[in-house]
């Protein structure tokens, strides 16, 4: 097995321990919520959130904020913090842009693959596209996602999650007054792509701030 066919492999074994915690920390808290009610309001079947209560099926990480959310309590309180005390495999990557830094984040979260992008105010990333779905969440801060070709654009304010098809080319800015914190999902692919574009000054470079929506 190559090296980082294991590292792959450990990953996965660490998102799953930390997954399993989900719903026991649900139950810990005493969470009774209106299961129907708060699964029509994240767009999640009542019988996969029920599950994921009852610990029968492990959360995504995007279904995990959006649980936490919608119950009004910070991820770390129902399955512990995203980073765990060191065990000699945490690990945690700098990789930095003009415009800001990104982070991988440690071995032990909840899926393979996030990424933590700081933007600094008024700067923002010249745009790619890669295979399958991403998605943002902003934990700080105020971004704006611009798509290629098409003239939409979404604003996301702090604690808002937002999912996308990777394949339309998309760009993301700090629209705020303030530091940007954002936490992405993407595939294996897209990530190398995202992280190779910013050794390239010829691809990514910082932009002036898209007018305020």
């Amino acid at each position: 097995m190559t090296k980082e066919a294991t590292q792959r492999d450990e990953l996965m074994e660490a998102a799953t321990r930390r997954a399993s915690g989900f719903g026991p920390g649900l139950r810990r808290l005493g969470w009774r919520g209106a299961t129907a009610a708060i699964a029509r309001s994240i767009g999640l079947p009542a019988k996969t959130l029920g599950r994921i209560a009852d610990g029968a099926q492990l959360p995504t990480y995007a279904q995990a904020l959006l649980i936490a959310q919608a119950i009004g309590r910070p991820l770390e309180d129902i399955s512990g913090p995203l980073r765990a005390p060191a065990v000699g495999q945490r690990q945690r990557r700098k990789i930095a842009a003009e415009y800001g830094e990104w982070n991988l984040v440690d071995v032990d979260v909840l899926s393979p693959g996030p990424v933590e992008l700081l933007l600094l105010p008024e700067s923002g990333e010249r745009g790619t596209r890669h295979d399958g779905v991403e998605w943002l969440y902003v934990s700080r801060g105020s971004v704006q996602i611009d798509f290629g070709y098409r003239d939409d654009a979404v604003r996301l304010e702090e604690r808002e999650l937002y999912s996308f098809d990777a394949s339309t080319p998309h760009a993301l800015f700090n629209v705020g007054d303030q530091n940007a914190v954002v936490l992405r999902g993407m595939s294996v692919l897209g990530l190398q792509l995202h992280t190779e574009e910013l050794r390239r000054e010829d691809r990514f470079e910082p932009k002036a701030r898209p007018g305020r929506a």
